[in-house]
């Protein structure tokens, strides 16, 4: 299987709907490495055919006013093939008339923020069954000058945006969808609707949906050197984050250290349930939200923007139930994991107390906190 992977370019001058936003970055040639190693295959058990639509979260307008973004993470899309891809921290990225700018943020606050010098005012409220709030380079200039703010207005479905009092919208909104307005105009190019991650929606069924896992998967060294979250969605659907810090490797450029980073999301597809434990799946796209390579100095951090760990060579993965026998798992469920330690604890146990999400190809589980003692 070929899997379609997604950069989005970094910019120098980025203007989203209207509105413009300067900022500067460094750019270095390095890519990350990935292993390989040669995947087990797990038997299969015939299950009856359901087909399942796809279904995407409903944008949750309370759980935004808290800065939980999750029930609108994902890719965004207007009549004009603009994108914005938004994580479940606030984080945005847009691609606008074919320029990138992977630097900015939703900002959520009643009153204003600061920034160094300034003092940005956010004005965050509910008006008309809208939230309306702003988005901004992140971070925020510190020093005073052009405004680096632009109104971003989440939609939910249902709501008729030509009936919003406060200001007259041209063109036209599809109110049965969930929808995000940016920019400097009203209007129908400056409405984003949320998309698969591929254009090829209708033939990308599965026949199952994963069961609801309320916490985050991760993948870590056990030690708090790197780590890589998760957070999966029924419908397959993803987002997640990887980190690695070197807090000792400094010069007067970066004191305080470097650190390697990744954000990503995507979709699994072709779900199975192989049996009453296991789901078998596919990933259909990765989306990575920075150029692999990228770098900048955040708070005397040097950041380098790469592969995110543990989705290496991704293709297969294998999604185990909390009562999955250890028994049954397979050989590389318990490969070197770089200095975890939990897989020699599981084995003396008779089930998972748990769930873990193995990449098949590479061997690396995710795992999610404790569910229930195993037997």
């Amino acid at each position: 299987m070929k899997l379609k992977t997604v950069l989005l370019l970094s910019g120098v001058v980025i203007m989203i709907g209207g509105g413009y936003i300067y900022m500067q970055q460094k750019q270095v040639n390095q890519s990350a490495k990935s292993s390989q190693p040669t995947s087990a295959k797990i038997k299969s058990q015939k299950q009856p055919a359901r087909k399942i639509k796809k279904q995407q979260t409903d944008m949750n307008l309370p759980q935004l006013s808290d800065q939980n973004f999750s029930s609108v993470a994902g890719t965004w899309k207007n009549s004009a093939g603009d994108t914005l891809v938004v994580n479940e921290k606030g984080a945005l990225s847009a691609n606008h008339d074919g320029q990138a700018n992977n630097k900015q943020k939703i900002y959520i606050a009643s009153g204003a923020i600061s920034s160094g010098e300034q003092s940005y005012h956010i004005g965050t409220k509910v008006e008309d069954g809208i939230l309306q709030t702003v988005a901004g380079s992140d971070p925020l200039p510190t020093t005073p000058g052009a405004s680096a703010l632009t109104p971003f207005w989440f939609i939910p479905k249902g709501v008729d945006v030509k009936k919003v009092t406060s200001m007259a919208f041209n063109g036209e909104s599809d109110q049965s969808k969930d929808r995000l307005f940016t920019g400097q105009q009203f209007d129908e190019r400056n409405i984003y609707v949320r998309q698969q991650s591929t254009d090829d929606q209708q033939t990308n069924t599965s026949d199952f949906q994963l069961p609801q896992i309320n916490d985050q998967l991760t993948f870590s060294s056990g030690a708090g050197g790197w780590q890589t979250t998760l957070k999966l969605h029924p419908d397959g659907q993803f987002s997640g984050e990887y980190s690695a810090s070197s807090m000792g490797d400094t010069t007067d450029d970066y004191p305080n250290g470097t650190s390697q980073n990744a954000i990503f999301s995507g979709n699994f597809n072709k779900i199975k349930r192989v049996n009453g434990t296991a789901y078998q799946m596919h990933i259909d796209q990765l989306n990575l939200a920075h150029t692999v390579g990228q770098t900048e100095i955040v708070n005397g951090v040097k950041k380098t923007w790469v592969k995110p760990y543990g989705m290496d060579d991704p293709d297969k993965f294998t999604l185990y139930l909390p009562d999955q026998k250890i028994s049954d798992l397979p050989a590389n469920f318990w490969r070197d994991k770089s200095g975890t330690s939990w897989n020699e604890d599981l084995k003396t146990k008779n089930k998972l107390n748990r769930y873990a999400l193995l990449n098949q190809s590479t061997g690396y589980t995710f795992l999610s906190p404790e569910v229930g003692d195993a037997d």
